[in-house]
């Protein structure tokens, strides 16, 4: 059994997607406030022909975020009587986050919660998540072997690269140029003194 509790107030039609795929067996909450209490007539087709169980919540807005809080309470009343259903919370508002952050500790496994945009995104984030797990596990596991086997012949082969052009690059350089000597011209020019004449008897 699964149960959806849908925050209409924040998407409206866009949040029935995959309705169609639901059986007898799920239900559907649909909370909303005087701010979003209109549905046409394409949708209310869709909710009478939905083989789910459709129920309404009106929410009294009593604040800010006040359909937030009441949707979250009755969710955690609802986890505490059905001890074998699947929740899903259906809202773009990431604060829902913090709630299945919270359930994934305290449930133990036993009531799964989940977030998403619509009723298919929901639903599909859910399908067989194990099977999931281990295609991924599959195909990281030759990536990181082939990273392995890899790795020593990218490190030999810039060794060589780096051997194979040190000698060229050695031969290439030009020989370094001796500084020019720079010449004060206002220092007064200094002869040498001459030597004294050798004196003959």
């Amino acid at each position: 059994m699964s149960v959806f509790l849908i925050d209409y107030e924040n998407l409206h039609t866009s949040a029935f997607a995959g309705l169609e795929d639901l059986n007898e067996d799920d239900r559907v909450l649909i909370f909303y406030t005087n701010n979003s209490d209109n549905l046409t007539f394409s949708l209310m087709q869709r909710l009478n022909s939905a083989k789910a169980r459709i129920e309404y919540v009106k929410v009294n807005c009593g604040g800010k975020n006040s359909l937030d809080f009441q949707l979250c309470s009755y969710l955690g009343y609802l986890i505490g009587t059905n001890s074998c259903s699947c929740f899903y919370i259906v809202s773009r508002d990431k604060g829902f986050s913090s709630v299945l952050n919270f359930w994934s500790e305290r449930a133990a496994g036993a009531n799964i919660v989940m977030f998403g945009p619509s009723i298919r995104s929901c639903a599909d984030n859910n399908a067989e998540p194990e099977a999931a797990e281990v295609e991924q596990s599959q195909t990281v596991q030759p990536q990181i072997e082939q990273s392995k086997t890899e790795q020593p012949q990218t490190e030999q082969s810039q060794t060589d690269a780096t051997l194979a052009e040190q000698p060229q690059t050695e031969q290439n350089a030009a020989p370094a140029e001796k500084p020019k000597r720079k010449y004060n011209r206002r220092a007064p020019y200094k002869r040498k003194p001459k030597a004294p004449a050798e004196q003959t008897a």
